[in-house]
């Protein structure tokens, strides 16, 4: 039982792995660990040092991984069901509101922390 779990979280990372041939690709199980991703990635709590971050206070690293991974993904998967396309395209949206939710709210501290300087 153990061996089969182990087996499948190498598999996992093994498609979640940048550059990997679009032959080896299994279109399904990238887009649910996809989901999955990016459900991390809106799940991490924003650093105190959100000030001036492109990302709007997230780790701009995981941001471009994820993101390229998209890329990837929906560049391999073009050819895939209408399902797994649309899927993707939703991921695509969701994971385009959570910046733009990140960086409004990193906006937004950014002028509360200049209205709570100038009123000192």
């Amino acid at each position: 039982m153990i061996v089969f779990a182990l087996w499948g979280v190498a598999i996992g990372l093994w498609q979640q792995l940048p550059g990997l041939p679009a032959d080896k690709i299994d279109c399904e199980l990238r887009v649910e660990l996809m989901q999955e991703r990016l459900l991390a990635l809106m799940d991490r709590p924003q650093p105190r040092n959100w000030l001036g971050s492109p990302t709007g206070g997230a780790d701009p690293e995981a941001h471009d991984d994820f993101a390229n991974l998209l890329r990837e993904t929906h560049a391999a998967c073009h050819d895939a069901s209408p399902d797994v396309a649309h899927e993707l395209e939703r991921i695509d949206e969701f994971f385009v509101r959570e910046r733009n939710r990140r960086k409004d709210a990193s906006a937004a501290r950014e002028e509360l922390s200049a209205l709570q300087g100038s009123s000192r």
